[in-house]
């Protein structure tokens, strides 16, 4: 899915990005579009703090620049979907 900012930037799910103001960087994981045309993007940080994983950053999409384009990609097969037989209330009081 791509995004254009009112000024032309293009961002992807897996870029890094770097923040205009503050320089923080990290890969786009999240883009959320809100009803009021709003565009946020999600930011997970590409290091640690402390040893831990930071905290996500969120921002309007106007706020972050593009430093390597697709430079992480989402799995081709996502795991789970429906059980098989999936468990109904008959089966759970056997």
């Amino acid at each position: 899915m791509v995004f254009t900012g009112s000024i032309g930037q293009k961002c992807n799910l897996g870029d890094v990005v770097r923040h205009r103001i503050h320089g923080l960087t990290g890969v786009v994981s999240v883009i959320s579009y809100y009803l009021n045309g709003c565009v946020s993007c999600g930011i997970l940080p590409l290091k640690l703090k402390d040893g831990k994983a930071a905290e996500w950053y969120w921002a309007d999409q106007i706020e972050w620049i593009v430093v390597k384009p697709g430079k992480f990609a989402a799995p081709k097969t996502v795991p789970g979907g429906p059980m098989p037989t999936p468990p109904g209330p008959e089966r759970d009081h056997e």
